[in-house]
């Protein structure tokens, strides 16, 4: 590969066969310079003969099975702990040498990714040709320099609904970024022995302070979501719905009914009090046939620790809906429509707030405002 952008580079210089061939001699070594020396010391014929010299070294060197070893390397080849910058230039190589289509190709190369970065690929329309995907480059840099920012601290984790982790201090009101619950997990037994080493703080890694002080650690206290949410009526009638809880080790989920405009479909959603919304996705708008409206200001989606996910600004959303929860009317929800969500409808913290459930953790027992 390197010979043939010197002739493209240098094209009078190696306008004749010897002058090539004499450049390749000087790009080998090793086995490929004993096999070539013999060449030089008998003046051999081929060395005025370029395409009779190449097919002497692919006899010796060339893979005869190269279709099959490339296929074989692509089928055990992953990102593993690089870049996807370097898992693609890997990907590149060895696929020239099969006869795979795009298809194919595109198949293999996202089989390869690392999670986050195929958690990252569900949240968009899927790319249909290789070079598509490998624009995803940009993902996994994101990514790295988020981390970089944030010394001591792992990419972002799905929030469970069980109060694990750390929740974010405000939800952003007006053209600020929304958060939704994703949040980072704690650090790995090796990072918490270095920041102890270093007198690092253990959340935020910066000198000068203990986590327990730490600026960059949210107080839990909920300032803009209280003031959004004053002047909401409980209304004392309880209404148990236990029956319709769903909790596993990862999400607690409430089956539910969206009514609207004479139209309604049942679906499952997520209660997640790590989310500064409540959200519905695209598929179950078109599903129920549901009519949004555009916002009046638009939303950008983020995690908690800043960094956004792809998902593009909110712009519609779906007012005014009617919930229902074990035939039981909860009450009117607004939800932001989201393109890509793992649920089709999110019940975030101001739902929470609005309706303030009861919950019992140990009983999976749930029992809401009516």
């Amino acid at each position: 590969m390197l010979h043939r952008l010197i002739f493209q580079l240098q094209p009078q210089q190696y306008s004749t066969d010897s002058h090539r061939v004499g450049l390749i001699l000087t790009l080998l070594s090793g086995e490929a310079l004993n096999w070539a020396s013999p060449f030089i010391e008998q003046q051999s014929p081929l060395l005025s003969d370029f395409n009779g010299f190449l097919a002497a070294m692919a006899v010796i060197f060339d893979d005869p099975n190269r279709v099959a070893t490339a296929e074989a390397a692509l089928l055990g080849l992953s990102q593993g702990r690089g870049t996807v910058a370097e898992y693609a230039a890997s990907f590149r190589r060895w696929v020239a040498d099969t006869s795979w289509n795009e298809t194919a190709q595109s198949f293999h190369f996202r089989r390869g990714l690392t999670d986050i970065i195929k958690d990252e690929l569900a949240r968009v329309d899927a790319p249909e040709d290789l070079s598509s995907f490998i624009q995803f480059i940009k993902i996994d840099r994101r990514l790295t320099e988020r981390l970089h920012e944030k010394p001591g601290r792992p990419l972002p984790t799905p929030i469970t609904s069980l109060g694990q982790g750390e929740v974010s201090q405000d939800v952003a009101l007006g053209d600020e970024a929304m958060q939704v619950g994703f949040i980072r997990g704690p650090i790995s037994l090796e990072e918490r022995n270095q920041h102890r080493a270093e007198r690092l703080s253990m959340y935020c890694g910066v000198k000068g302070h203990f986590s327990a002080g730490c600026p960059k650690k949210p107080s839990g206290t909920y300032s803009k979501r209280n003031e959004s949410m004053k002047g909401i009526a409980d209304v004392p009638q309880i209404c148990n719905v236990s029956p319709n809880v769903l909790k596993n080790t990862k999400y607690f989920t409430l089956f539910v009914v969206l009514q609207k405009a004479g139209k309604q479909i049942e679906t499952r959603a997520l209660i997640d009090s790590g989310a500064g919304g409540n959200f519905i996705s695209s598929r179950l708008m078109t599903q129920a046939d549901f009519k949004p409206i555009c916002k009046p200001s638009q939303l950008t989606i983020e995690v908690v620790d800043g960094s956004d996910l792809c998902l593009g600004p909110v712009t519609h959303e779906l007012p005014d809906v009617s919930l229902f929860a074990n035939k039981v009317f909860v009450g009117n929800i607004s939800l932001d429509i989201l393109p890509s969500i793992p649920f089709d409808v999110i019940l975030g913290f101001p739902w929470l707030l609005k309706v303030n459930p009861i919950i019992n953790w140990v009983t999976d027992h749930l029992s809401i405002n009516s």
